[in-house]
């Protein structure tokens, strides 16, 4: 009989780093399938997978830790028809892919017409506006409209994909003056006002028709053009960790098309240290903050109506 594992966590969680722990230690000897989000095999590196023998599948109808999922099961089953593996390891992260939230408000209201206003990146939480009907009509203005975040910053590493799930490509001994706040404040303000940036390699941008991640995945090596983006705040919340460890809680306000995790990786590279996003939520889109949001769990026909935000 297979057996079904679920590593399920927040970004920063480690849950990458226990799943290689317990290849290396605990499933030795054992057929394996890691079954991912849309992500695949940036999660956990696919040179080590390979030399283990596991085979990757990518959970394409969005995450089993969630209720959005209609045909998980499905695929679930034809893995263990096509692999006959001795256990599945499965890591979804949050509530997997885009299209499955707005699959998720399509079926709950019976509307065909539901957008949204801002994608989220796959392993960040918070504020997501969807519009459904005629409201799908002023989600362009929205998506014109700034955007904040509460971010914890790790020093000492930077990864492939920006965050702490990809694979450190550069690490660097974390100096004594990051600890210290009015330094962070300091870096921070250096970072306001309009600025070009170049977004990470592992990010959903089109490459001549390619998805910029899917390329970066195989082993392609990702030329992204800067961008022009503006930091509106980048305000220090605290100053964690000590010794190798240090954690900058940052509250930034955006504009439109910028990424955090490039932030955080320019911001190590102007501290001549190395940075990651180790934690990263959405507090507000546009006008729209997080304390008017509601789960999708929480959405109904007979509650959307209650839900709903005034457009004006």
């Amino acid at each position: 009989m297979t057996k079904i594992d679920i590593y399920s966590g927040f970004l920063g969680a480690g849950k990458t780093t226990l799943i290689k722990k317990m290849i290396k230690e605990a499933y030795h000897g054992q057929k394996l399938v890691l079954i991912e989000n849309e992500f695949g095999e940036i999660g956990i590196d696919g040179g080590f997978l390979q030399e283990a023998g596991i085979q990757i599948t990518e959970m394409n109808s969005g995450c089993i830790c969630c209720s959005l999922v209609g045909d998980f099961g499905r695929a679930l089953k034809k893995v263990i028809a096509e692999y006959a593996p001795d256990r599945i390891l499965i890591e979804p992260s949050g509530v997997g892919k885009l299209s499955d939230v707005i699959g998720a408000v399509r079926k709950v209201l019976h509307m065909k017409r539901v957008g949204h206003a801002g994608t989220l990146d796959p392993m960040a939480s918070g504020v997501m506006v969807v519009g459904v009907g005629q409201a799908t009509r002023l989600l362009g203005m929205l998506t014109l409209d700034t955007k904040s975040y509460v971010a914890d910053i790790s020093f000492g590493a930077e990864t492939n994909t920006d965050d702490a799930e990809g694979e450190a490509v550069r690490t660097v001994a974390v100096a004594n003056e990051l600890h210290d706040p009015a330094y962070a404040r300091e870096r921070l303000a250096a970072m306001l006002g309009p600025q070009m940036q170049v977004p990470p390699a592992f990010s959903a941008i089109s490459v001549n028709g390619v998805r910029a991640y899917k390329s970066a995945r195989e082993g392609n090596a990702v030329d992204l053009p800067p961008r022009p983006v503006e930091v509106y705040a980048a305000d220090l919340i605290a100053v964690g960790g000590e010794g190798d460890t240090c954690v900058w809680t940052v509250a930034f306000s955006v504009s439109k098309g910028t990424y955090i995790r490039a932030l955080a990786r320019d911001l190590g590279r102007a501290c001549e240290s190395a940075a990651h996003i180790s934690a990263l939520r959405r507090t507000a889109s546009g006008v729209v903050s997080i304390g008017a949001c509601h789960t999708v769990e929480e959405l109904s026909p007979e509650s959307a109506a209650g839900f709903a935000l005034d457009p004006i």
